[in-house]
């Protein structure tokens, strides 16, 4: 896991996501796939990309998207 991402990055990837979150990349997959947080704000190539202050955000208020713990 990344240990701590940069809030002031352009993008973040799954698993700058998923260090956020503390929790696993495959965790961050499910919650997309369940659309249970923000769709990614970007797909670079196949890689899916967050605006960090989306991320940050989303996870303040989780019940936007469906609960997430």
């Amino acid at each position: 896991m990344v240990a701590e991402p940069d809030p002031d990055a352009d993008w973040w990837v799954t698993s700058e996501v998923a260090a956020y979150l503390d929790v696993t990349p495959a965790t961050v997959a499910s919650y997309r796939h369940r659309e249970q947080m923000p769709a990614p704000d970007r797909v670079i190539g196949r890689t899916p990309v967050w605006r960090p202050a989306r991320i940050i955000e989303w996870h303040k208020y989780p019940y936007m998207f469906g609960h997430v713990d």
